[in-house]
């Protein structure tokens, strides 16, 4: 009968022991999906920061791009505001930079 008893113990331990190797490797999978889960969130929240400043860099860049042109424009402007144009007048034919100069003069 002690026998007996110590067979059914023992059964029921195997049984307990094996039911919490179960639970605990169903919750091992658990943790694993939800990191797996927290680890895709802060990828997509990372991509999505990622997106937001490449799109503010474009921006960026288009308007240094734009306000550089301006720049240019009006360092244009600034060197010619004091040009005057003569009409009927013929070019000098000089190949000669100092030439063509000294006849513009």
């Amino acid at each position: 009968m002690l026998d007996n008893k110590k067979d059914q113990l023992e059964h029921v331990v195997e049984e307990k022991i094996e039911n919490t190797k179960i639970q605990w490797s169903d919750l091992a999978s658990e943790l694993a999906n939800d990191e797996n889960n927290f680890v895709l969130a802060v990828d997509k929240r990372i991509e999505s920061k990622i997106n937001h400043m490449s799109d503010a860099i474009h921006t960026t860049q288009d308007l240094i791009t734009s306000t550089r042109m301006q720049a240019v424009e009006e360092r244009d402007r600034e060197q010619r505001r004091n040009n005057i144009v003569i009409y009927r007048v013929p070019e000098s034919t000089s190949t000669l930079l100092k030439d063509r100069t000294a006849n513009d003069t």
